[in-house]
């Protein structure tokens, strides 16, 4: 069997083991930059150089993964994985490390369209597929945040990527599992000369990814250790209840994305996709009540990141049906717009919170929050709908 029954399923599983060495770096390169000659400036770049790359990279993505396959795409992002990963463990300094790190924004940029593209090419069955594909590929992820880090002492870091290595190079066998684009093959594509197209607008999907982008993965992700220092924590205490908080990300998007998934199919992903929304402001809206009490700060950041989940979840789905090139093309730009909202966000929450007050926090999240709430409130289904166009017909003589 080539894995054409679940091949969304087969194509997360390639994703997940492409993405242990990204989860693990964020853990460990900060308490080993020493061993690639870096600095916080180098740490930081290094961390943050992929996001930035793959806003030319994910269209790049699209449009190959249309010209040669899906499978055949995911066979080459996974090799780029690898190759990223093993990189890790013998870059001799900064400029090699942040070369690999391009690589893995290659990677992850080709296998992330993989897995919507093959999870997006029955519509009605989108959400769903799309919630076990998500839950799936956050697992290898969650358990080795857990075991990454207790491995750094015996292993070095070094050590501990060359056996990452190893691990993701296990995805290269299973991407050869899937099907070719489209095999799952009763996809819902026009024939050629069919008189059916598909419309669809972009506008609000890639607002509404932008700006949870912003408040979730950028600000929040970024600037939550800095919020609890900002008010009254101690820096250890602080940095051991984010790494917790995130942590508990990981866990909670693989219990959530398979039930937001049955959520959007039964009551429909744009009605989901806004109560989401909705609920992630309130969140950051609770955060930015931090200075008032501590209760709201923890509350407010577990509400946000898993309401963020649903919405990274579902977000897809969104953008109807049509051939592999035209949903790989429009995918390519939803994902464009989530890493330049995630990307600033990240960018200016540290910025602004890094030696702040109290009152920083209130108004850096309350701002998040405002933004995540302005495109709940025109979130509007966009135009993703099948047009029958209608033919002349030939008049009968009487």
């Amino acid at each position: 069997m080539r894995g054409h029954s679940v091949p969304h399923l087969v194509a997360a599983g390639v994703l997940t083991l492409g993405l242990v060495g990204d989860a693990v770096i964020y853990a460990v390169l900060p308490a080993a930059a020493t061993a690639y000659g870096l600095g916080p400036a180098g740490v930081a770049a290094a961390l943050s150089v992929n996001r930035f790359a793959r806003l030319l990279l994910n269209p790049l993505a699209a449009l190959s993964l249309a010209r040669v396959g899906l499978r055949r795409g995911a066979f080459v992002g996974s090799a780029l994985a690898t190759l990223s990963t093993a990189a890790y463990a013998v870059a001799p300094g900064a400029a090699a490390l942040l070369a690999a790190r391009i690589a893995w924004g290659a990677a992850f940029a080709t296998l992330r369209l993989t897995v919507q593209g093959y999870a997006t090419h029955d519509p009605p069955k989108a959400a769903r597929r799309l919630g076990h594909a998500a839950a799936l590929q956050e697992l290898a992820p969650a358990a080795l945040l857990l075991v990454g880090s207790a491995a750094l002492a015996p292993l070095g870091v070094r050590g501990l990527f060359a056996v990452l290595a190893g691990l993701t190079a296990l995805s290269l066998p299973l991407a050869w599992l899937l099907p070719p684009a489209g095999a799952s093959a009763r996809e819902a594509v026009p024939a050629r000369g069919s008189p059916d197209a598909w419309r669809v607008s972009m506008a609000r999907p890639a607002s509404m990814a932008a700006a949870v982008a912003f408040g979730v993965d950028g600000v929040l992700t970024a600037g939550v250790v800095l919020a609890w220092i900002a008010v009254g924590w101690e820096p250890l205490d602080a940095a051991r209840i984010g790494a917790g908080l995130l942590a508990a990300r990981k866990v909670g998007q693989v219990a959530l994305a398979s039930i937001a998934g049955a959520w959007g199919e039964r009551c429909g992903v744009h009605r989901v996709v806004r109560y989401a929304a909705v609920s992630a402001a309130g969140g950051l809206t609770a955060m930015a009540a931090a200075p008032l009490a501590d209760a709201a700060l923890f509350a407010g950041t577990v509400i946000a990141m898993l309401s963020g989940t649903v919405v990274a979840t579902l977000m897809p789905a969104v953008l109807g049906g049509g051939d592999t090139a035209e949903r790989l093309g429009r995918l390519g730009r939803l994902a464009n717009a989530r890493d330049l909202g995630a990307a600033v966000g990240a960018a200016a929450g540290p910025l602004l919170l890094v030696g702040g007050q109290p009152t920083s926090v209130a108004w850096v999240f309350g701002t998040a929050a405002a933004v995540v709430l302005a495109s709940a409130a025109v979130w509007r289904a966009p135009a993703a709908v099948r047009v029958r166009v209608e033919r002349p017909t030939r008049r009968v003589r009487s």
